[in-house]
């Protein structure tokens, strides 16, 4: 099972280099350049209100990847917003039984800077609600 690790585009740009990279998933305008055997995604999500066209992408992704063995870097510019909404549903999704809270219990742990884009975070629950 894959660590879920969140970061700003400059930690990712220097995690990269590791060798225990399960994927990697990119969100905004920069995206990094993992090593080809790594699984990568990179979703140009800009805006602040997204779709839920725009999210499952990166859902669907989450979702193919998150058994692989290593960390699963997800990042975004900041690492606060974007990227954190999207881990919040990688972790709910490695624990379902400890539900929402235990995901932002375990974000808030790693990452304590974490503010996730609650439009995000809507439509991953929404298709999540709808798999």
């Amino acid at each position: 099972m894959s660590k879920i690790e969140v970061m700003d585009v400059y930690e990712a740009r220097d995690a990269i280099a590791r060798t225990d990279l399960a994927a990697v998933l990119s969100i905004g305008e920069w995206a990094v350049d993992p090593p080809p055997d790594v699984p990568h995604l990179h979703l140009e999500i800009v805006n602040s209100m997204v779709s839920n066209d725009e999210v499952k992408p990166g859902l669907d992704f989450i979702r193919k990847n998150l058994d692989r063995k290593g960390a699963f870097i997800i990042h975004c510019v900041s690492g606060e917003r974007r990227s954190t909404a999207f881990a919040l549903a990688a972790l709910y999704l490695q624990a379902p039984k400890s539900g929402w809270g235990g995901a932002q219990a375990a974000l808030r742990a790693t990452r304590p800077r974490s503010y996730p884009n609650s439009s995000i975070l809507s439509s991953l629950r929404q298709l999540m609600k709808a798999q």
